[in-house]
């Protein structure tokens, strides 16, 4: 099974009463694509990266930052770009200078955010203060940072909050499972399809194929994610 699917070829197979080999490539097919499309309702990935790997993010919050899932808090690495240089020269402390949130999961369910600690401030986020009257400069040209003295720096659009974190949750938890079981029966049986109907061998789907199957939006009602930008 590729890392990244929700399901195995022989568990389709048995759920279908599959036991020839024939289809075994229309059935993997099927299952990376539900996969997928999970992930893309979803806005998350419930596979686990194999190791902890860096992602660079703009900040609208000086004190909050809202991440795609992650693990654990193993191998986290948060490390900021203080100058607006495009270095991210300065690395936090965990509980010193940030926290990640949920504090303690929900039992399999991942984390989610990260919040900052103390006097610590996640670099380019704007107090709503534009411009510098007193050295002659006016909106645009220059923001005040939040905390480190309120520096002002040139208004930049850089991503200056750099983390390092092993993406994904713990486990995939059983209902995406089953919803991916859905999808995938759906995208298997399109083979057949004529017109805009099944011939009476659909899961859910109505129509055309258009997005997510009802049942499997149900069972994955609770697990959409917030927008990452």
């Amino acid at each position: 099974m590729p890392d990244m699917d929700y399901l195995t070829v022989d568990q389709l197979k048995a759920v279908l009463g599959i036991s020839k080999p024939q289809f075994d490539d229309a059935l993997q097919l099927a299952i990376s694509a539900a996969s997928r499309q999970i992930d893309e309702h979803c806005n998350d990935q419930f596979w686990k990266d194999d190791a902890p790997t860096a992602r660079i993010f703009q900040v609208s919050n000086a004190r909050r930052l809202m991440l795609p899932s992650f693990a654990t808090t193993s191998g986290l690495v948060v490390a900021v770009d203080m100058d607006d240089s495009g270095s991210f020269e300065t690395t936090w402390t965990a509980g010193v200078n940030y926290q990640a949130t949920p504090p303690s999961p929900r039992p399999g369910w991942p984390f989610t955010e990260l919040v900052t600690l103390g006097s610590s401030y996640f670099p380019g986020a704007r107090d709503g203060y534009f411009g510098r009257p007193d050295l002659g400069f006016t909106s645009p040209g220059y923001y005040r940072d939040y905390g480190y003295g309120n520096d002002w720096y040139p208004n930049s659009q850089r991503a200056r909050v750099q983390v390092t974190a092993q993406w994904g949750w713990p486990a995939v938890p059983a209902p995406v499972i089953q919803a991916c079981q859905v999808q995938a029966i759906d995208y298997f049986k399109s083979k057949e399809l004529t017109g805009s109907s099944y011939g009476g061998m659909a899961t859910g789907i109505r129509g055309y194929l258009s997005g997510c199957n009802e049942m499997a939006c149900a069972l994955l009602m609770s697990y959409r994610s917030h927008v990452v930008a």
